[in-house]
């Protein structure tokens, strides 16, 4: 962690820029997903919701300084523009090594900025050198050190998602004039961190495992039980990393807690929706998440990675990708629940998915998930029931009840309500399934992968 102070009339800052952060869905495949051999180690990894490249760093700026809207720049390059007290960017990826990272006040120009340097009028510029190490992340904050000056911090972030949880820290020691501050959650004697301050560089407390769900933090100063200030509720998804920030002051009442994901899992379900062989094992980053996988199979578990980029390798059973791959590709695995389809040709395909704990079923019930972008919209027709019309890529049924154990199914075109991708028995026993829709869009080439979901335990 750096601190640097600025003061009248010299005032510095550092930044982080923009990059699209992926949106937490809140369903994931959380209930019954466990960490395979690469999940553990890419969760515990340093970089926060996408990896970052050997010879990058990852860096998001946090403007807490009470001051107007400010750009950012990196090595010269506008990276981030008009971001407002309270406001945090995303990660983006910059080169690793030492980094001129520049601050303006919004509009600016770069060159007009520079040659107003020195008189002591934020937000001319703020500039700072910082080191960043390759693969790292790291938050860079914009804070009020006291009435004339800003100073600038540099938290290196190291998140660590778990699967069905909600981590969380406070970072709230960054207000020089707020004293010793402790967190709190209402309605519990649960404390999120306790005696942060800045004098000590007490800045951040410990990752927590929470549940899912709403979140009401209550700041404190230390040693008085009465709130000091209340925020507005924060949302925690399953399977994310989370810190809260809290900038401004408590004197003037502008104290404001920023919530942000660090990281967040990607629970991705490998299937091979081929109808012959090989069978098939599956690579994460060069390690084996998903073994033998014969034609219309599932892995029986989720694979938890950290969402963002991973290079997929499908290899026949038994070879490494060093022996020659069947399909490759460097894929964007979004957060929450997946379908990965690996065996359908060479193309790989990742399509959100549906999961979640459902009620026993005594008799068959099945819906139908659409995760194949090269298979246009299709109609479902099931003897005996109403069929279901124009179910597209990232769409799926609601459970569907069948007529009994032994049914007949149609998938047709949704454009040629007269032709057949595909038709086959249903031949289920009692209990929910989800049917997988994937293979080519070439008739009849259409599969499914047909998946029994998990039922809830009977309460006690």
């Amino acid at each position: 962690m750096r601190h640097t102070r600025f003061g009248t009339p010299s005032v510095a800052i550092v930044i982080a820029a923009l990059i699209a952060l992926l949106v937490i869905p809140g369903s994931a495949f959380a209930q019954e997903a466990e960490p395979v051999e690469s999940a553990e180690s890419m969760a515990s990894a340093e970089p926060a919701e996408e990896a970052a490249s050997p010879k990058t760093a990852r860096v998001r700026f946090l403007h807490g300084s009470l001051h107007g809207p400010i750009d950012a720049y990196v090595g010269g390059e506008l990276m981030l523009e008009e971001l407002e007290f309270g406001q945090i960017s995303d990660y983006m990826d910059v080169p690793a090594g030492e980094q001129l990272l520049e601050v303006v006040g919004q509009g600016m120009r770069l060159d007009e900025a520079r040659g107003m340097y020195g008189t002591g009028v934020f937000p001319n510029i703020a500039e700072a050198t910082q080191k960043l190490k390759a693969g790292a992340t790291y938050t860079a904050v914009v804070n009020l050190s006291d009435a004339s000056g800003t100073e600038f911090l540099i938290l290196k972030d190291k998140p660590k998602p778990a699967a069905g949880k909600a981590m969380v820290r406070v970072v709230g020691g960054i207000c020089e004039a707020c004293g010793q501050l402790d967190y709190a959650v209402e309605g519990s004697r649960k404390m999120l961190a306790e005696n942060l301050h800045y004098d000590d560089d007490r800045y951040a407390g410990k990752y927590l495992k929470m549940k899912p769900g709403e979140l009401d933090v209550i700041l404190r100063v230390h040693g008085n039980k009465k709130p000091a200030a209340d925020f507005e509720p924060v949302v925690l998804e399953p399977g994310t990393s989370n810190s809260l920030y809290v900038v401004g002051r408590l004197d003037n009442r502008t104290v404001t807690l920023v919530p942000a994901v660090d990281a967040a899992l990607s629970s991705a379900r490998f299937m091979n929706a081929s109808r012959v062989p090989p069978v098939l094992d599956v690579y994460v980053d060069g390690k084996k998440v998903a073994k033998r996988l014969g034609p219309g199979q599932a892995a029986p578990k989720a694979s938890n990675l950290l969402s963002g980029n991973h290079l997929v390798q499908v290899v026949e059973v038994g070879k490494k990708p060093v022996d020659g791959t069947l399909a490759e590709a460097t894929m964007s695995f979004p957060a929450g629940a997946v379908a990965v389809e690996v065996g359908a040709g060479e193309s790989i395909e990742a399509v959100s998915a549906p999961t979640g704990v459902v009620a026993k079923a005594k008799t068959p019930q099945i819906r139908f998930a659409h995760v194949d972008p090269e298979i246009p919209a299709v109609n479902i027709e099931i003897e005996g029931l109403d069929p279901v019309e124009g179910l597209a890529v990232g769409e799926w049924t609601d459970y569907l009840t069948l007529p009994g154990d032994s049914s007949y199914l149609w998938i047709r075109p949704a454009d040629d309500p007269n032709g057949i991708y595909h038709e086959m028995p249903l031949d289920l026993g009692p209990g929910n399934y989800t049917a997988y829709l994937g293979g080519s869009a070439a008739i009849p080439t259409v599969e499914f992968v047909i998946v029994k979901d998990k039922a809830a335990r009977k309460k006690d």
